[in-house]
Parts: C-alpha cells; structure tokens; sequence
C-alpha cells in the first residue's frame, strides 16, 4: 500500500505549481492543483493496481473537497499533460540525485557504522591517520 503522506511530502519539495504554470496545464488553481492530480494519480495507482480516470478524478475531489466532472478532466489529458508530467518527472529525477550525490559526498552515509575498515590489497602503508 503507498503511504499517500509520505509522497505529499515528497512532491511538496518540488516547484509543482511553477511547473504546472509553466507547462500550461494548470491554469489557475481553483479546482485542479498540480499536487492534487499528482497525488490523485498515486492515490489511484494504489488502489488496483492500474489507473482510471474515473477513480483518478473521485480520488482528486476527495482530495480537494470539490466535485470534478470526469468529461472535464478527460479533456485536460493531453498535450499540456504530457509536458507537465515531463517535467514533474524531470525534477523529481534532478532533486533525487541532487540530494544522493549530496548525501554521498557528504560522508553522511559513514555514520551509518560503528567503524568502517579500509582493505589495501597493494604494498603500500595507509597514513596512521588512515589506518
């Protein structure tokens, strides 16, 4: 089961509404909003396994308390879609690495043991600082 709070959290660390502004999907926020059709496909996707608009659309008015018309949303998938889930894709995919190669380059990941031991295979000695 997908943890619909979780992935909020995660999509409201993107640009989503710059994102929907941008692509000209979202148009003016007072129904759809880029975070509810997000979540609503997720939400969707959850629920058997495959997605249906008109699950996707009962789970987006669920989510924003305001009844979508099924007709009206078929006719937002489209082209407009298409470039605004691009592009919600590309940042996410940007902000992920983003964030593990920081995590990496960090040494974050080293506190994660006690002790990590260094096995030299060649004839060199490590520094005392090393060993």
């Amino acid at each position: 089961m997908i943890n619909i709070e979780q992935i909020k959290g995660n999509f409201e660390k993107l640009p989503l509404k710059a994102i929907g502004e941008s692509s000209k999907f979202i148009k003016s926020e007072k129904k759809l909003t880029a975070l509810s059709f997000v979540l609503g496909f997720f939400q969707s996707f959850s629920d058997k396994g495959e997605v249906k608009s008109s699950i996707w659309v009962q789970n987006i008015s669920n989510l924003i308390n305001q009844a979508l018309s099924l007709q009206g949303f078929n006719k937002r998938l489209g082209w407009l879609c298409i470039d605004f889930c691009q592009q919600v894709l590309s940042s996410s995919l940007k902000y992920s690495l983003e964030k593990a190669v920081y995590w990496q380059s960090s040494g974050k990941w080293l506190q994660l043991f006690n002790r990590v031991l260094v096995e030299d295979s060649t004839c060199l000695k490590l520094p005392a600082l090393l060993y």
